[in-house]
């Protein structure tokens, strides 16, 4: 069983299914799957609601994400296809892509995935893809995933025309596209031939095999075994890539075009072998830190975030002590401690301004106009920083 995710990487990379396949969570990953916990809650549950079902460290940019949901519209919508038939149905009850549960994992020919949003209207259906994170995205149907979801809510819903859209919850920016049941009949056509050079690329010794690399690689759960990347290591440790570098750099060197271009896809390819290999340690690191180095350790580190001043509150103590120009100064529609330091030291004497800068935060504070979070993050700190606290 393949799920509509997959699908990008596997039409780039067929080879990558021939491929053992490991699966490491990360970062990136759980911020994504507390954004679509929170989505698939909003709209029974309210904001406030939907916030309670996620860690706290996420709970401020899904609070802060711009998310519309149309009267009547349904989130997390799972679908099933069979490749052989070209018969789609909904998994009604899978709400968490356990797919699995619903249909025969080990059948090849069966595809599932879930969408984010879907509405659908007299005569049409709307599919969106929610995303966040300032990355630009193609128009929706370029993209084997969003053509699978429409097209299962075009067979489903028998609607003819369905308008996909990546929505860009942080940047408003939400490419779209409109399709209708010829491109879906081509589209099947297409998941067809990927199945095909799937199987191509099994009866292919690996001596021969072709493996694409691009940006698709990010996210390949074959990446711990991939041929291309596993020499990109080697190279690194000999330090023939730094070599390289080196013989393209200064006084002398030779720039050949095309060689630049193969150092550049090199460059690319060593960009997501580092991305990886951070991914694997942080998440080793989240589970139990371990020594790094001598003396220094790698994990998870709990501190005190930024201190955040409540701007009403702020206002009312600095204009109170200060008058109304400082309050203005600091303040305006928020007020962060920066501006509210360089206000107050243009508002006093010379040489008053940390101890007067103090006896207003501590005024501000205890109107309840400020608030500081606890933080988590993995980075290194000293062996006996935690067994001292």
């Amino acid at each position: 069983m393949k799920t509509a995710s997959q699908l990008n990487r596997i039409k780039a990379c067929p080879a990558s299914e021939t491929l053992p396949h490991t699966d490491v969570s990360t970062v990136w990953a759980e911020r994504s799957n507390a954004i679509h916990t929170y989505l698939q809650h909003l709209d029974e549950l309210g904001q406030i609601g939907a916030l309670e079902k996620i860690p706290q460290q996420y709970r401020d940019e899904c609070r802060a994400l711009d998310v519309d949901i149309p009267l009547g519209a349904r989130t997390e919508v799972a679908y099933a296809y069979d490749l052989d038939t070209k018969e789609a149905w909904e998994l009604e009850g899978c709400k968490d892509r356990e797919y699995h549960k619903y249909v025969d994992a080990a059948n090849p020919n069966i595809i599932c995935g879930t969408l984010d949003l879907e509405h659908i209207t007299e005569d049409r259906a709307r599919v969106d893809d929610w995303k966040s994170g300032g990355k630009r995205y193609p128009k929706p149907h370029t993209q084997p995933a969003m053509m699978f979801y429409g097209m299962c809510v075009s067979k489903v819903r028998e609607r003819g025309v369905v308008d996909l859209q990546y929505r860009q919850l942080d940047t408003g920016i939400s490419p779209r596209s409109t399709v209708d049941t010829f491109d879906f009949v081509a589209f099947e056509g297409e998941l067809l031939r990927i199945r095909k050079a799937v199987g191509v690329a099994k009866r292919t010794p690996a001596a021969s095999q072709v493996y694409n690399q691009g940006e698709h690689c990010r996210y390949c759960p074959a990446q711990d075994s991939c041929p291309p990347r596993l020499r990109m290591m080697d190279r690194a440790h000999t330090g023939e890539l730094e070599r390289e570098v080196h013989l393209n750099w200064g006084a002398g060197a030779v720039r050949d075009p095309a060689h630049l271009q193969q150092m550049y896809a090199q460059y690319e390819a060593a960009k997501l072998m580092v991305s990886r290999m951070s991914d694997i340690l942080h998440a080793i690191a989240k589970e139990e830190a371990f020594e790094c180095k001598p003396g220094v350790m790698f994990g998870e580190v709990e501190k005190l975030g930024n201190e955040k001043l409540h701007g009403p509150i702020a206002h009312q103590v600095v204009e109170e002590i200060h008058g109304t120009d400082a309050a203005d100064a600091a303040c305006r529609r928020k007020c962060t401690k920066k501006d509210l330091e360089r206000a107050i030291k243009a508002a006093v004497p010379r040489g008053q301004g940390k101890k007067a800068i103090d006896a207003t935060l501590e005024a501000i504070r205890a109107r309840g106009g400020s608030e500081r979070k606890l933080t988590k993050k993995i980075t290194k700190y000293p062996k006996q920083l935690k067994g001292d606290s």
